[in-house]
C-alpha cells in the first residue's frame, strides 16, 4: 500500500472537517425545512376538517422559505469553490510531464 505523504494527510484532515461542517449544515438546512412543513401541513389539515375558513399560515413563512433559497443558493457556491479548489490541487500535485529538449531528453 502507498504511504500517503504529508500533503495528502493534510488535505484528507482539511476535507474531513469540510464534510463534517458540510453535514452540520446540511442536517440544520432539513430541520428547518422539516420545521417548515409540518407547519404548513398542520394548517392544511385544519383547512381540510373546515373548509369555509381560509388557511391561515404562520406569518414568517414567506421569510423562511427566502431564507432557505438563500442558505440553498450559498451551499451551492460555495460547493463549487470546493471543488475548483480540488481540481486546482490534484492539478498542482500530479506529476508533470518534462519538457523534451529536441524530442530526446
Amino acid at each position: 500500500m502507498p504511504i500517503a505523504s504529508s500533503d495528502d494527510r493534510k488535505i484528507d484532515t482539511l476535507l474531513h472537517a469540510f464534510g463534517e461542517q458540510y453535514d452540520a449544515a446540511i442536517q440544520q438546512l432539513k430541520e428547518e425545512i422539516d420545521s417548515l412543513s409540518e407547519q404548513v401541513a398542520e394548517q392544511i389539515e385544519a383547512h381540510q376538517a373546515r373548509p369555509a375558513a381560509s388557511v391561515d399560515l404562520p406569518d414568517n413563512v414567506a421569510d423562511r422559505l427566502i431564507a432557505i433559497e438563500s442558505r440553498l443558493d450559498a451551499t451551492e457556491v460555495f460547493i463549487m469553490r470546493i471543488d475548483e479548489s480540488l481540481r486546482k490541487l490534484t492539478a498542482e500535485m500530479s506529476p508533470k510531464k518534462r519538457k523534451r529538449l529536441f524530442g530526446i531528453f
